[in-house]
Parts: C-alpha cells; structure tokens; sequence
C-alpha cells in the first residue's frame, strides 16, 4: 500500500518538474512535494534502514572475523580479543518489525531533567553537615548517644536515597511523558538499535529495557556526583560554597564529558560520571578500553568506576566527619 503511494510521487519529482501548487486532489497533503518528503521521511527512509539494517551487522562481524584471522597472524592477542567480541555483538542482529521510533530518539537524546536532577541533589546534599555548623549543633551532637557514627550514616543513608528518588522521579517523568505524546510504548520492543542514530550500540537491549538501564546509570552518576559534593561539605562552615563549588564541577564534567566522547580518549570518557548520566554516549556506540590488554567495553568499565569512586567517597565521608565530631566532642 505504501508502495502504491510512493511510486507515483517519486515518478513525478524524478525530474524536478512536478508542480508546487497546493490544493490538489488526491494527494495527502495539498501538495504532491509535501506527500514525498512525508512519506520519505516518516516511512520510506526509516523502513529501509530497518530493512537494510542486517546487512549492516552482517558486514560489521564479516569484517570483525577477518581482523581475527588478521590479527591472529600478526599474534596481537588484545586485538584478537576485541574483534572476537565484536563479532559476537553484531552476530544475528536484525531489526524484524517496523515502529515509528522518532519519539524515541527524542528521549534518547533528551538531557534536560539531567540538569533539574542535578541542582536539587546538589541543593539538598550541600546543606547536610554545613547546617550543623550555623545552628552549633554540631558541638552538641558528639555528646548524644547516637549523635556520632550512627548519625552520619543516617545521614549517608539519606543522601543517597535522596539521590536515587530524585534521579529516578524524573526519569520516570520523562518516559511516561514522552510515551503520552509519542505512543512509545508502540516501539517498546524494538531492539535500540532500530533507532538510526544507535545503530551501533553496544547492547542488544530492548528500548523498554534501555529505557531502565539509562534511568539506573544516571542515579549511579548522580549519586557519585553527590559523594563528592558531600566530601567538601563537610568541611565548609556555610552551605553556599558547596553548592557554588557543585554547579562549577557539574559544568566541568559536562563540558569535558561531551568533549571526550566524541575523541579517541575512551577511558577518560568512561571515568566521567557525566557518561552514566547520558547513557547513549556509553551504550549508544561501540567502544573499548585496555584493562591490563583485556577489552572491555566503555559501560563495563564506567559502571564499576563509579561504584569504586562513589563508595571511596562514603568512606571519606565517614571518617572526616566521624573524626570532626569526636574532635569536636573531645573541646566541648
């Protein structure tokens, strides 16, 4: 059916000497130039790349095996390695049903409640322990029965939850309403490379399944980001030099995490929590570093890089602060 409506249209602009008036009858639009590029667009394009999509992955892990045979030759065992496991990523794919999938590269790419999430967990994190110094609770709270060890970990217990609810409120936010003016859940099972600009993604999730790994690797980004802040809060009397101190290295990550993505320095890339914040530059391509001459994808190393760093900055936390209070209790 599509077919029967494309034809004619692309018949008569071949030449470039259709008419452009507007008004005329049968066609979609008014116009016989309109009805092409919408059909192109919206259908003609994306169900070719849909179609054609396998030959793409066919060639990608053609070429991968004869890296193998090449780089066996040449006994370059990290090479060997690396274009085994693109091999088995490409292996198979294929794109087996058609769905409007515009929306979803609209929520891919879409970074804003990233910003809002930011500002209210640096917000709410950076007045933790200042607050304690302008009230002098802080010279009171040595001396309660759990006002040392137990408190701070309340408190880390707290950020964190804090964190995560934040971070997840708005990614839900974000689906659910992407999904109520793009009917996402038409394409939910589309595997995420049917989106063009994914095509060569590391993973083979589904776009609902991506939809959930991309909402958990921002919390963890957001929630490493929140450690730091922590760390330099506890050593600041008032609340605004953290928050002012939270915005300059947000900034910094995201400007330095936007220009590394797109360079050959993938390891710098994959230790910027801004990469987990905006997961399709992790899971959006491709890409590998050397662990000891072991390859490893980008996400694989981001994830427990920044479950190291997060963690190491709780127990910064703990000690300086549990430290600073027994201090504190020892002159009052």
């Amino acid at each position: 059916m599509l077919l029967v409506l494309y034809r004619p249209l692309e018949e008569q602009t071949a030449d470039l000497t259709a008419t452009t008036a507007y008004g005329i009858e049968g066609t979609l639009t008014g116009n016989i130039w309109s009805d092409k590029n919408l059909i192109d667009r919206y259908y003609m394009k994306p169900m070719q790349y849909c179609y054609t999509y396998q030959n793409l992955a066919a060639q990608i892990h053609l070429k991968a095996n004869e890296n193998v045979s090449l780089y066996t030759v040449l006994n370059n065992s990290y090479e060997v390695s690396k274009n085994r496991r693109i091999a088995a990523l490409y292996n198979g794919r294929q794109v087996h049903d058609f769905r409007y999938t515009e929306g979803w590269q609209y929520y891919v790419y879409y970074d804003f409640s990233v910003v809002l999430s930011l500002l209210l967990c640096l917000y709410g994190l950076s007045q933790m322990f200042p607050r304690e110094r302008e009230s002098r609770m802080d010279m009171l709270l040595p001396t309660a029965r759990n006002g040392g060890r137990r408190t701070v970990a309340g408190k880390l217990i707290a950020g964190t939850l804090y964190i995560v609810g934040i971070s997840l409120w708005f990614s839900v936010v974000d689906y659910f309403s992407f999904s109520s003016i793009f009917n996402l859940w038409d394409g939910a099972a589309l595997p995420i490379y049917a989106i063009n600009n994914l095509a060569y993604a590391s993973v083979a999730l589904t776009m609902w399944q991506y939809a959930i790994a991309t909402a958990l690797s921002r919390a963890l980004g957001i929630w490493v980001v929140g450690m730091a802040i922590l760390i330099i809060s506890i050593f600041c009397r008032h609340a605004m030099f953290p928050i002012a101190t939270g915005v300059m290295a947000t900034m910094l990550l995201s400007l330095t995490g936007a220009k590394w993505s797109y360079s050959s320095h993938t390891w710098l890339a994959a230790l910027n929590p801004y990469s987990l914040m905006a997961g399709r530059l992790l899971y959006g391509r491709t890409e590998f570093v050397n662990f000891f001459g072991i390859p490893i994808l980008s996400w694989e190393a981001a994830v427990p890089c920044a479950l190291t760093v997060g963690l190491c900055s709780v127990l910064m936390v703990f000690h300086f602060s549990c430290r600073g209070n027994q201090k504190r209790g020892r002159h009052s």
